[in-house]
């Protein structure tokens, strides 16, 4: 317990130091360059997720240490380039998800930490490709990301076994993803009336999946 006190207690200087530089910069009452903020952030973010990756009673610290190191890449990315602002706050969201996947990858059992960090992650890749191609389609990886972080979720064993209710979701963000991504919205248009047969299809088929899962339990389980 001593050892982690005084690891939290360097990491907190840092976190102190970095946000005080931040301040009187950001106010003007002192010139200082953004990379030695962002560098600061940045040893404070690998100093807390250091002690949440050693130390599985502080595995929280690795979420903290996600949002340290996304400030400090927003920091050094508005000074280093003249890209969008945007790609800036997919460091940021990307770090924070980062987090949350250690959390999961340092202790297989919480397995609840995929579904933050594959949002987190998800929204940030939404936010830079907004400045490279259609929103639609945008959109459309969005909902691909969150059908892939709720797949993910069916895939990890728990102590009850593999969960299969995360798949029946997944399915229906990817089939909505579907026409975002290939912008089907003018082949809708010359088709009228082809919604009035995917729609229902899914359904039955999704339908028809439940049933069959409800099915297959009665006849695995033992009858008395």
């Amino acid at each position: 317990m001593m050892y982690f006190s005084s690891r939290a207690l360097w990491v907190g200087v840092l976190m102190v130091v970095a946000g005080g530089l931040w301040f009187v910069d950001s106010y003007g009452l002192l010139r200082i360059d953004p990379i030695w903020v962002a560098a600061l952030f940045a040893v404070a973010g690998l100093g807390v997720g250091y002690v949440g990756v050693t130390d599985r009673r502080a595995w929280w610290a690795s979420i903290p240490a996600g949002a340290l190191l996304g400030i400090a890449g927003v920091v050094a990315w508005t000074r280093l380039t003249s890209a969008p602002d945007e790609w800036g706050a997919t460091l940021f969201l990307v770090g924070l998800g980062a987090g949350f996947w250690a959390v999961f990858l340092t202790a297989r059992d919480r397995w609840w930490a995929i579904i933050p960090g594959g949002v987190f992650v998800t929204i940030g890749v939404f936010v830079g490709l907004t400045t490279t191609m259609p929103e639609l389609q945008a959109v459309g990886v969005m909902l691909f990301g969150f059908a892939l972080t709720t797949g993910l979720v069916a895939v990890v064993p728990t102590e009850r076994g593999h969960m299969r209710w995360p798949l029946i979701p997944a399915a229906l963000l990817a089939a909505v993803a579907i026409p975002f991504v290939i912008q089907a919205r003018p082949v809708i248009t010359a088709y009228e009336g082809i919604d009035d047969y995917i729609w229902p299809v899914a359904l039955l088929l999704g339908g028809a999946f439940l049933i069959w899962r409800v099915a297959a339990q009665r006849r695995s389980t033992p009858q008395p």
